[in-house]
Parts: C-alpha cells; structure tokens; sequence
C-alpha cells in the first residue's frame, strides 16, 4: 500500500467518523468539521503529498456522501443517512488500528463515546508494550484473545489484594522496628490512584518501585519467621544449669548458683525479653537484606 493511500484510508476513517458523530447537526457544520479534519491531514505535506492523498480519497467518498438526511413531510429531521457504510467505517478502523498512535487511538476512543459508541472515558485497546508485558506475566499459556472486561476484572482484585497485603506488612514493620531505616516512601493506595489516572508526577516505574518494596518486605517478614526460633534459642539457652555454672563457676555451691540462676532469669526469662529478642532479630533480618548489608 502506498503512502497516499494509507494516508488516504485513515483520514477516510476519521471523516466517516465525524460524520457519524454530527448525522444530526445542519451540513453546513458536518461539513465545516470536515474540512478542517482534512486540512489538519494535509497541513505540513508537499504539494505532491496532498494530491496523491486527495486522489485516493475521492472514489472512497461517492457524490453526496455525508449530505443532510432528508426530512419528511411534517418537517422532522434527523433520520438516518444510508449513504455511510458502518461497515466500511469499522473495517477502515481495524485496517489502520495498528499503525495508530497512542493519541491517535484516543482520539478515535474520544470521537465515538461522544457519539455513544462506547463509555465515557473508555479506551480502544491497550498498547502493544502493555499487552506483551501481560501475556509474560501470565505465562506460556495465555496466547489466546484477552477479554479485557475480565482483564479489568482482575487488576481490581489484584489491586485490592494489594492494598490490604501493603497495609498489612508495613504496619507490622512499624510494630517490630518503630525507629528503623527502612520506611514506606508512599501509600500504594494513593500512587496507584495517582498513575491510573495519568498523573505525570507518577510513572510506572515509581508503581513498580512501591511494589517491589512490598514484595521484599513481605517475604522477608515471612522468611525470617523460620530463622527467628534458632533466635529465641540462643537467647533463652543462658538458663540452662551448664550455662550457669560455667558463666557463674559456682558448681556444686547451690546457694550461690541459685542466686546467678535467678540473675540470670530476671534479665532474660520473661516474655517481654523475649519478645523484644524475636523483634530485634527480624529487624535485623529485614533490614540487612533491604539496606543491602552483608550479613
């Protein structure tokens, strides 16, 4: 296909489009909205340029394509206007849908839920990129179509899912290390408000960022739970008989080992002792792995 044709097609498809979007409105404004359509497509372009594209657009539009809809005998308007072809319209669309720009693709998406073609706000599709990076996360066996109503579906479960799980685990590193270094730089619920709603401010690598922070600490809360017994251990085997004797060298004088026991006792057999032990190791744990420290 050449480039006045393609150029040709895809002008054809947005003018169908206004067209349809102003079927009601008096000629005179179709045809004004038109006309600027085609100058902003052609604005820019060498002579040669605009001939080769007008060219291609004539037999796409045959005489009296687009004219008021005529009215009946008790005066009313607004019937129909069989001269478009809804068909033509859509296969044009579906012709040229790949080689749209993303704003282009707006635009469209723009154009006909003013028409009420879709739902406000809606958008035709997702990016190539965004469909790729979706079809690797789900794997090798999501090569079928996408139904994007359940795709939505989804994000909003995962979403909430994460919002609780974000919620969850920095509160409860809150709670074991109130005075750490490692802190939550934003709410997830507010960055992802944020980025969904186009805010320039927040790029995805900014979600992604906030995500990755939640996943770390959550597996290392997680994961530290099965090294914290060999903690609790170490902690509380100072009561054993041997440890005493051999830290007090009292063996064999009862009296004197009993009062080392007790010392011994008050300072680390007690649940507040070994609480904060327990909390002690998983925020060192924690904040060895997030800070990058060797441990």
């Amino acid at each position: 296909m050449g480039d006045g044709l393609r150029e040709a097609d895809r002008l054809a498809a947005r003018l169908r489009l206004i067209s349809a979007e102003l079927h009601d409105e008096p000629a005179s404004v179709r045809q004004a909205h038109v006309d600027a359509e085609i100058n902003r497509a052609l604005d820019g372009r060498s002579h040669a340029e605009r001939r080769a594209i007008l060219e291609e657009l004539k037999p796409m539009f045959p005489r009296g394509w687009g004219e008021a809809p005529a009215e009946s005998a008790g005066g009313a308007g607004g019937a129909r206007n069989d001269t478009i072809d809804p068909e033509a319209a859509l296969a044009a669309l579906e012709r040229d849908a790949e080689s749209m720009s993303d704003s282009e693709r707006q635009l469209v998406a723009a154009r006909l839920a003013k028409a009420g073609y879709i739902a406000p706000g809606g958008r035709v599709g997702w990016s190539a990129e965004t469909e790729k990076r979706l079809r690797d996360a789900l794997g090798t066996r999501a090569n079928g179509p996408l139904d994007p109503d359940r795709v939505a579906s989804l994000a909003a479960m995962l979403a909430d899912a994460m919002v609780k799980l974000d919620r969850a685990a920095w509160a409860a590193w809150q709670e074991i290390a109130p005075r750490s270094k490692v802190r939550q730089k934003a709410r997830f619920s507010d960055q992802i408000v944020r980025f969904v709603s186009g805010d320039e401010d927040t790029p995805r690598v900014a979600v992604e960022g906030d995500l990755e922070s939640t996943r770390m600490l959550a597996a290392l809360l997680i994961g530290s739970t099965g090294r914290s017994g060999k903690a609790a251990w170490d902690h509380v085997r100072v009561l054993l008989p041997e440890e005493i004797e051999q830290a007090s060298g009292a063996r064999g004088k009862h009296r004197k080992l009993w009062a080392a026991y007790e010392e011994s006792a008050a300072t680390h057999l007690s649940s507040h002792a070994l609480e904060g032990h327990m909390k002690s190791f998983v925020e060192k744990f924690v904040q060895d792995v997030m800070l990058g420290r060797t441990r």
